[in-house]
């Protein structure tokens, strides 16, 4: 069930009732009738689950008169269910679960990150850009149906491994609070790069086991003193306990150093972690329920904590001790790719699915109801510019800020101009990156015809300055060139050449530091593209090549286009100078390309 994760449901609806089986054996039955030689056992197996569940959810009838109860079996209501034949429930092929883990030289190719398979990859491998659009704008409850969803409170997760780790840390903490008087508190540690959704996660957790009993208390640990002020803590944390509440206590940045000594506060948590209790001179407190979080403001990952230590060091500071009284952990991914962006590609669905939900707590009025559905109205270039920035400087406070200074106040849709300033974005983005982003070109229609016979006339002129004339065939030594007449004559595979070409403009500008704005009186000249002239130009030949192949071209020594043969298709460094350059010119022509859009080039911040 994509709406929930294991046992989930059962916790939600307890209890049992007699005549599953039954409700599940005629969904098969059923099926088996309609079709003796190819049953859809698949849907009778989908059908009889539903029935399972609305027998659960609803019971049994009673057909008795007044006074006189009569319980029976609801026939007519799970027959009517079993023919709908439409189901909640999602269909996955499981992979095997050890297939990457030794993999074979012929198995790379689409071995999960780390041999970590998941539903998400499967369903989603190409177009997450258009995927996580329609998260912000829909939901990712209608855009992902059939991807496990990690629900707990107004925390919503589609990674596999937050998934599993918050779904344990729930079992723990439900565990835990079912104790009638546990000895000591529960002890959980949670990394992520700052901004990342630490505090949010864990809260959300908690308060969905017992929403009026959680009792928030944050003490960053980097601002106190001396050891002195952890005991003022533990006193706050035991007065909530005192009062019948249960203290769900953040230690952040418990991994910094304490006196210039690494990881000092460490050995100061041993005993309350182990004993349930903390000394203050002679007399000893116990602490009560409570679930401690330790929040890493250093480490990203568990698997960083303490890394980087001398060995000696490690011991001395505690970190076996400690990690050895923690019951569970957590890693946030958070807004911003781990690593590089080609090993987190869903990093943009984790991006859509904050966004949406921050914008629906603090900005409800910019959605509208339509068929069920909350649709968010955004303007899709602010929308792409949400997605794509490169970084989100504080993490998910920065996505909050950005939209808390947006002007949205009686706005009806988040419009380009509600956007702050570029030197307020520069505070959580690059504001100059994120405003391109917003301005960036949509590369369709009327436009891109525009830019494609902008490129061809930037070629045609090039070629009649170094003397060529059109002629039938293409010909270097004879200075013509089949491809010299106005654009609207090509044929339509070359149309399509030059519109893929300005297609990749965007592409290359990006990978060598550059980026489209709309075109300024004041913007600075430079050099363009500088010292990236060589690798944008190899890039275009490999472009071009791409397309040439996958359109059925083949190499041969001598140009024929009737043939689909051409002498260039050939790797980059066994070119010919003057095919080279042919490259070069190409890409020191993108800027004028751009003027017949009315857009320029200049440099990304560093």
């Amino acid at each position: 069930d994509p709406g929930v994760i294991e046992s989930m449901w059962e916790q939600a609806y307890p209890g049992g009732m007699i005549g599953y089986t039954t409700c599940l054996a005629a969904g098969i039955a059923r099926q088996v009738m309609i079709s003796s030689k190819r049953p859809d056992l698949l849907q009778g197996i989908q059908s009889g689950l539903e029935a399972m569940r609305d027998l659960h959810l609803f019971g049994y009838e009673d057909n008795g008169k007044a006074g006189r109860p009569n319980l029976t079996f609801p026939y007519q209501r799970i027959t009517e269910k079993l023919a709908k034949e439409s189901s909640t429930f999602a269909v996955a092929d499981i992979q095997d679960p050890v297939r990457f883990l030794t993999p074979r030289a012929d198995e790379t190719e689409g071995a999960p990150a780390g041999g970590f398979w998941t539903i998400l990859q499967d369903r989603y491998r190409d177009n997450l850009e258009l995927v996580s659009e329609q998260i912000v704008l829909e939901g990712p409850e209608e855009t992902l149906r059939e991807v496990p969803l990690g629900k707990f409170g107004a925390l919503l997760t589609v990674d596999r491994q937050e998934i599993e780790s918050f779904r344990s840390i729930h079992a723990l903490a439900g565990e835990y609070l079912s104790q009638d008087r546990p000895k000591r508190p529960l002890s959980i540690a949670v990394f992520g790069a700052p901004g990342s959704g630490k505090s949010f996660g864990i809260t959300e957790v908690a308060k969905s086991l017992a929403p009026e009993q959680i009792s928030v208390l944050e003490f960053n640990l980097s601002q106190f003193e001396s050891a002195e002020k952890l005991i003022d803590a533990l006193h706050q944390v035991r007065d909530v306990g005192l009062r019948g509440e249960i203290p769900l206590v953040f230690w952040d940045e418990f991994d910094t150093p304490l006196r210039s000594v690494p990881l000092g506060w460490l050995r100061y948590f041993l005993a309350p972690m182990q004993d349930g209790a903390f000394r203050e001179e002679q007399l000893v407190h116990p602490i009560g329920r409570a679930i401690f979080v330790f929040a890493g403001g250093t480490s990203a990952r568990l698997e960083d904590f303490g890394r980087g230590l001398a060995s000696e060091t490690y011991r001395s500071s505690k970190v076996p001790d400690f990690i050895s009284r923690l019951k569970g952990f957590v890693n946030i991914l958070g807004p911003n790719p781990q690593g590089k962006v080609e090993s987190d590609p869903y990093y943009i669905i984790r991006r859509a699915i904050l966004l949406r939900s921050i914008l629906h707590r603090n900005a409800p009025h910019l959605f509208d109801k339509e068929d069920g559905v909350e649709v968010l109205n955004i303007d899709r270039g602010v929308l792409r510019a949400f997605l794509k920035t490169s970084e989100y400087k504080h993490g998910i406070r920065s996505i909050e800020s950005i939209g808390a200074m947006s002007q949205l106040a009686g706005k009806q849709a988040f419009e380009r101009s509600c956007l702050p300033a570029e030197a307020q974005l520069d505070l959580h983005v690059d504001g100059q990156e994120f405003l391109s982003l917003v301005q960036q070109m949509d590369l369709s229609g009327e436009l891109l015809e525009k830019l494609a016979e902008a490129a061809h006339d930037v070629f045609c002129a090039q070629l009649e300055s170094e003397g060529y004339k059109f002629g039938e065939r293409t010909d270097d030594d004879a200075k013509t060139h089949s491809s010299l007449v106005p654009y609207q004559q090509l044929p339509n595979d070359e149309k399509v050449q030059n519109q893929d070409l300005v297609r990749d403009i965007a592409i290359k500008l990006a990978g060598s530091g550059y980026i489209m704005i709309p075109a300024r009186s004041n913007e600075p000249a430079f050099e363009f593209p500088g010292d990236n002239l060589e690798a944008m130009a190899e890039l275009e030949h490999e472009r071009w090549m791409r397309l040439k192949l996958e359109a059925g071209w083949n190499y041969a020594p001598q140009t024929d286009k009737a043939k689909k043969l051409h002498a260039a298709l050939l790797p980059w460094e066994d070119l010919s100078v003057q095919d080279k350059e042919k490259d070069r010119l190409m890409v020191r022509r993108i800027p004028q390309i751009l003027t017949h859009a009315g857009y320029t080039i200049v440099r990304m911040q560093d």
